[in-house]
């Protein structure tokens, strides 16, 4: 009989390295198709991520960063998260985040262009990572 897993490792990965690898008891994060959670035992799927906010639970602590777009693939024992950015919630400068928002939300107001274009993906993006900051500083 199968042993029955505990805990994930969970990993992500961004194109400056690896900045987190540890145990989760539970994953959340932001597909495009909505928020999902991951528990030990989850059935293996590949997602397609947005930026958004990444909570992972270890015991009672809820630990919060903002992650940007990329993949993720859970396993009955793993969640491996390839992602252009990641950034703990206690490292973000609300502020700023605050600013690029705004600025974000200007910019796609003002979008006169196709919405199907690399442009309009890159201002639709970058004001994702914004909301994704400022949402993990609200949840701290």
């Amino acid at each position: 009989m199968a042993e029955l897993v505990r805990r994930l490792r969970l990993e992500v990965v961004t194109p400056v390295g690896q900045p987190l690898k540890t145990e989760a008891d539970a994953v959340d994060m932001t597909s495009v198709l909505g928020e999902f959670e991951v528990l030990p035992g989850h059935l293996p799927v590949l997602v397609a991520l947005k930026a958004g906010s990444f909570r992972w639970r270890q015991g009672s602590k809820v630990h919060r960063a903002a992650l940007g777009a990329g993949f993720a693939e859970a396993r009955p024992d793993a969640v491996i998260v390839l992602a252009d950015r990641f950034l703990a919630s206690e490292q973000v400068d609300v502020d700023e985040a605050r600013r690029e928002l705004e600025k974000a939300d200007t910019a796609l107001k003002g979008w006169t262009g196709a919405h199907d274009g690399a442009e309009f993906g890159d201002l639709v993006r970058d004001r994702d990572w914004a909301q994704a900051r400022v949402d993990v500083t609200a949840e701290r």
